[in-house]
């Protein structure tokens, strides 16, 4: 994703996303009990959503390199959540995601 940085095409698309995987999670946990690969699913999406919610949070989409910034930390030190199904994977799942959005949004 190279070329002049929009923080407001940004926003909308990563608060879409957000909303959209805030909206499956509770079906997804409910379908937590039929196997490791719902589980996995349930944890990808939740992953997903902190992500979101930390990008989106107060200025870091105001620049790329801010947001690279915050995304670096967060790899660095993931965040936890009491919502995922399987805590101790959890970390790396959200590593995975904030990988595909440096690589996707790097210059």
């Amino acid at each position: 994703m190279t070329g002049v940085w929009n923080e407001g095409e940004v926003r909308v698309r990563f608060k879409k996303r957000a909303a959209e995987l805030e909206a499956r999670l509770p079906a997804l946990k409910g379908r937590g009990g039929d196997g490791a690969a719902m589980r996995a699913l349930h944890d990808e999406s939740l992953a997903k959503l902190v992500v979101y919610r930390a990008v989106l949070d107060g200025t870091v989409l105001r620049t790329r390199e801010e947001m690279l910034g915050t995304l670096a930390v967060l790899r660095r030190n993931p965040p936890s959540s009491a919502e995922a199904l399987e805590p101790a994977a959890f970390a790396d799942v959200v590593r995975q995601f904030v990988d595909a959005l440096v690589g996707q949004y790097r210059h």
